[in-house]
């Protein structure tokens, strides 16, 4: 279980590794459990360079819905749970 400041933490780290060229994040929900994204992404490559520097930073990382979205690319959740030691 990653705590609010680590999750925060591994995520901000990922995010600048990738430099999450065409993705905007909309909603970010922490739980205990797990934490859950949502945002808008250019195209699937985008939303998977994401999850691959996610990964490197210590999430277990699950793509969940992507839906196409007229004129502003995809829409695209993802859970995000701590990797076991």
């Amino acid at each position: 279980h990653l705590t609010l400041a680590a999750t925060l933490a591994n995520l901000a780290a990922a995010w600048k590794a990738d430099q999450s060229a065409g993705v905007t994040l909309d909603a970010i929900r922490y739980g205990v459990e797990s934490t859950e994204l949502q945002g808008l992404a250019d195209n699937m490559n985008s939303v998977q360079a994401l999850r691959d520097a996610l990964t490197k930073n210590g999430f277990v990382v699950r793509i969940g819905d992507v839906q196409q979205v007229p004129s502003s690319g995809l829409r695209f959740n993802m859970t995000l749970k701590g990797a076991r030691p």
